[in-house]
């Protein structure tokens, strides 16, 4: 194409210079522009005015023209404005007489989600892929504001990569502000349980907004299928029965924790298999939502600390099942017991040195296995925070297990929305302080402070439920559940130690009397004269505490704190001399009794060949 002479006045002419950059292609626009540029020297027409002009008629007049098809439109987006062409092909972005490719198919920020407990912010993300559009896309805001956050959005299958990253990160920005007054906060939350705006799910003004897959299919089967009457005639049937009547109440009685201020607690099911355990949780759990084992709200025991605190958070308020303990280690169990009940997780530290939330929960937990959940070695906290209900023959009675169970799974979640609807009743919740009263001062003389808080909630819990909800003459007395409850015996670890160590020094007596022994072996110690007090050497009473899996030094405190040993002033040890030497032993006093609390039981074998000492006699 041959440039046109112009004249000097033409030069700077916007619609002249227009006509000839339309009549011009691509391939030779530069040479055009650069011929022009000649004759503004031949004519002396400024070459930053001539080049001003052009970049005014390269973003002004060539601009691409901008497309919006309103079927690829979510219904809150009402504004794209100006520079954005969307059709089912993609979103683009139209800079000068440049096209940038912001996705290849529509998406849009469609919803707010603003945590009610945090007051953090999530995203739910719309596209529309294959002409289908997705909606469940949900995200914290910082993934749609860097690219190393907004590239994870092709985990969902949005396509997006490295290169129109920015360009994505910059539309949602402008979308979003264009439509601020139709895409609003709404409240929500990712948990279960007692909030400012009631109890989640039963509160309908809450969004769930969890990205959770798991969590997300399980807040779904906390809701109601069935008919009432069913489920709460096949419950009234079963409470025949203390077990089922038991773990029932503890269903309830969770929901309680948050208004009577006691602190989580646990209640444990125990026995051979086939007794009907599982269906005595899955029993419980029908009050909340689908209770199947596998693929409803009860949880398998099998899981890590790390992976228990998620979903205690998540369950927050509600009875947390868990099916089968068995496979865990005592000392797993152990662990597991005390994360349950202390509320809440363990404090830690991001990548970038700031701390992470914590896991917080307040509720009962319900578990089963075929043995207790303690054991000898088990520490005194996890005695006080669990109730053991022990089973030695079928559960349900005659009652078919199969029967119970599918009742179940085909109608639940009735009993805690009716709960909760109590709960917001102010003589309810009066009624509820005077039965807790009356309970705790029942079963308090029979256990500690911890078990009869626990007791008390239970039997409260019941007592509301079959009043309120049932509207049944069954009923859950003291009586029927101080048996399962723990003495304070039984509670302390150091008096079960102690009952150990009696039995280790009966089975091993001649080690501690004037009778020969092996070639190769040594004395442990010694029996006073009238074989009330044994001593052990230091060493020994250590490799005792190691064998058991106690602190020497705790067990030791515990024993004199509890008068079981005999120590010289300030010590924990005893001085004595054995064969005009002195020796320091630790002095246990004698009280081969079931509880130590009783009356010493003294035997008549063997006597000693030690005498005390006196603290002045001790050459150190």
């Amino acid at each position: 194409m041959s440039v046109p002479i112009l004249r000097r006045d033409e030069l700077l002419d916007f619609a002249k210079i227009s006509a000839i950059l339309k009549q011009t292609d691509t391939q030779n626009e530069l040479k055009v522009i650069d011929e022009l540029k000649q004759q503004c020297v031949t004519h002396s027409v400024s070459k930053r005015d001539f080049d001003s002009l052009i970049k005014i008629i390269k973003s002004e007049v060539i601009k691409p023209e901008i497309v919006v098809d309103s079927q690829c439109l979510p219904e809150c987006i009402h504004n794209t404005g100006d520079e954005y062409t969307i059709t089912d092909n993609g979103i683009f972005l139209i800079s000068g007489k440049f096209t940038n490719e912001v996705c290849p198919h529509p998406i849009f920020p469609v919803e707010i989600l603003q945590d009610i407990d945090t007051g953090e912010e999530k995203i739910r993300i719309a596209f529309k892929r294959k002409g289908v559009w997705k909606h469940d896309i949900i995200v914290d805001r910082y993934d749609i504001a860097t690219t190393k956050g907004i590239v994870k959005l092709s985990n969902y299958g949005v396509l997006v990569n490295d290169e129109n990253a920015r360009y994505l990160i910059k539309f949602f920005c402008d979308i979003e502000k264009l439509n601020e007054n139709n895409i609003k906060p709404k409240f929500a939350t990712g948990t279960l349980g007692y909030s400012k705006h009631g109890f989640i799910p039963y509160s309908t003004d809450i969004i769930y907004n969890c990205s959770n897959n798991e969590n997300k299919r399980r807040f779904s089967l906390y809701s109601t299928k069935g008919d009432i009457s069913i489920w709460k005639n096949k419950q009234i049937e079963i409470m025949a029965h203390i077990v089922p009547k038991i773990a029932i109440a503890g269903g309830y009685a969770s929901l309680l924790i948050e208004k009577i201020g006691i602190n989580p607690f646990g209640i444990h099911l125990w026995g051979e298999t086939g007794l009907g355990k599982s269906v005595a949780l899955l029993s419980s759990a029908s009050i909340y939502g689908y209770p199947d084992i596998k693929n409803g709200i009860v949880y398998t025991g099998n899981a890590t600390s790390n992976g228990l605190e998620p979903r205690l958070a998540f369950v927050k308020n509600c009875a947390f099942y868990l099916d089968e303990l068995s496979m865990l280690s005592a000392k797993q169990i152990d662990d597991m017991i005390y994360l349950i009940m202390q509320g809440q997780g363990k404090a830690r530290m991001s990548r970038g040195g700031n701390t992470k939330d914590t896991y917080y929960w307040n509720l009962v937990s319900i578990s089963n296995a075929e043995m207790p959940i303690t054991n000898d070695l088990s520490k005194g906290g996890t005695y006080n925070r669990i109730i053991q209900i022990g089973a030695t023959e079928k559960i349900f009675g005659n009652i078919s297990l199969p029967d119970i169970a599918e009742t179940f799974k085909n109608n639940y979640g009735f009993g805690a929305k009716l709960f909760i609807d109590l709960l917001d009743n102010n003589n309810i919740l009066t009624e509820i302080q005077q039965l807790k009263k009356q309970y705790y001062n029942e079963v308090i003389l029979h256990t500690e402070d911890k078990q009869a808080n626990a007791a008390s909630c239970i039997l409260t819990a019941f007592e509301i439920a079959r009043k309120y909800i049932y509207k049944t003459e069954q009923t859950l007395t003291a009586n029927e559940i101080i048996p399962y409850l723990h003495t304070p015996d039984e509670i302390s670890q150091v008096l079960r130690a102690y009952n150990k160590l009696c039995d280790y020094i009966q089975a091993n007596y001649k080690m501690f009397d004037k009778s020969d022994i092996g070639q190769f072996q040594q004395k442990w110690g010694s029996t006073n004269s009238d074989n009330t007090e044994t001593n052990i050497y230091p060493f020994k009473f250590s490799e005792f505490c190691n064998s058991i899996n106690i602190n020497e030094k705790q067990f030791l405190t515990g024993l004199k704190q509890h008068d079981l040993i005999k120590t010289s002033k300030g010590e924990n040890y005893n001085r004595v001399k054995i064969d005009n030497k002195t020796q320091r032993m630790i002095t246990i006093k004698k009280l081969w009794l079931d509880s130590v609390t009783g009356q010493p039981v003294t035997t008549t074998r063997n006597q000693d060949i030690f005498e005390e000492i006196q603290d002045d006699e001790m050459p150190f």
